[in-house]
């Protein structure tokens, strides 16, 4: 091409800038594959250089593969994985502080309720003694009484006893769980004594009490201990009785009257708060006869001795 632009330029003057830079350019490309070659020349060939930056070529790729990105993305998602790695150390750190935390609470637990077994197993026999003779004096005179305490399979937040209130309600039988061998009269009187015998021990009492059927085979002076018994733990929690002895009536604080009403299609039930004057009829009602003078008299003195227990408790 330098020589037919020479041979054109001796032709016309037109072509002679064309050929001087062909010129020039042949003598710059000389120039530089003269420093190419030297280059070239003083670069070391290194075979087992090569062979290990293929093979850190072929791991990088591989990786790649393996995390579904291109090569050059791996960088910054070495910095994204360190970054979670960092994050998931410090949740072990969490974790191993948890569990450390953990095994302290199971200890105190464990000291703790071993704490309270010891001192169940000490109090039960004095507290099966006081029910008893409270279970004796609600119409169960042959009736015997025991806590048995024993450990319980499984950890559990009130400790780890299994505690069973037992019965012998007749002389001759063995003492049974008192759910199994109790009438729902008798079982209403033995939580009646379980009551009065921690009354003085219960800090926070449970705020309602609800008693049916205690009033069941009693009669009498039982009967009458039977209301003093739940008129005495009225006064530091709410008693609720279904009963249809006045004995036990006339020591509530307030009395109602449930009636059931048909008039042959439904059936209603009317509940009556009973004032003073009520209560004396109701009672002489329950008594035998409403209107019977005697009747209204002993319902009279039945409500007064209410209200002497009243007077000495606050005396």
């Amino acid at each position: 091409a330098q020589r037919e632009a020479e041979h054109l330029a001796a032709i016309h003057d037109n072509y002679r800038e064309t050929a001087e830079l062909l010129e020039q350019s042949a003598v710059y490309l000389s120039e530089a594959s003269d420093a190419l070659a030297k280059q070239l020349d003083k670069i070391e060939h290194d075979p087992a250089a090569l062979a290990e930056t293929e093979a850190r070529m072929s791991a990088l790729h591989t990786l790649a593969r393996k995390h579904h990105i291109d090569p050059e993305q791996l960088p910054a998602h070495w910095q994204t994985l360190a970054a979670e790695h960092q994050t998931l150390a410090q949740k072990n750190q969490s974790g191993s502080e948890l569990e450390a935390a953990c095994r302290a609470a199971e200890a105190d637990y464990h000291a703790k309720a071993a704490a309270l077994s010891a001192a169940r197993q000490k109090a039960a026999p004095a507290l099966a003694r006081d029910v008893e003779q409270w279970i004796q004096q609600l119409g169960m005179e042959k009736a015997t009484f025991a806590i048995d305490v024993q450990p319980a399979a499984r950890p559990a937040a009130h400790g780890n006893d299994d505690i069973t209130y037992t019965l012998c309600a007749n002389p001759g039988q063995t003492l049974q769980p008192l759910a199994k061998v109790a009438s729902g009269g008798e079982l209403s009187r033995v939580s009646l004594a379980i009551e009065v015998a921690c009354l003085d021990e219960t800090p926070t009492p449970p705020p309602t009490i609800i008693f049916d059927e205690i009033d069941t085979g009693i009669g009498g002076e039982i009967a009458d201990t039977v209301g003093r018994l739940l008129h005495t733990l009225g006064q530091s929690r709410q008693v609720l009785c279904i009963t249809h002895l006045p004995q036990v009536a006339a020591y509530a604080d307030a009395h109602y009257r449930i009636e059931k009403h048909s008039d042959g299609k439904e059936t209603q039930t009317r509940v009556t708060a009973l004032d003073d004057e009520a209560r004396i009829t109701e009672i002489a009602r329950m008594l035998g006869s409403a209107d019977s003078d005697t009747s209204r008299e002993h319902a009279r003195s039945m409500l007064a001795r209410k209200a002497s227990v009243n007077i000495a408790r606050h005396a």
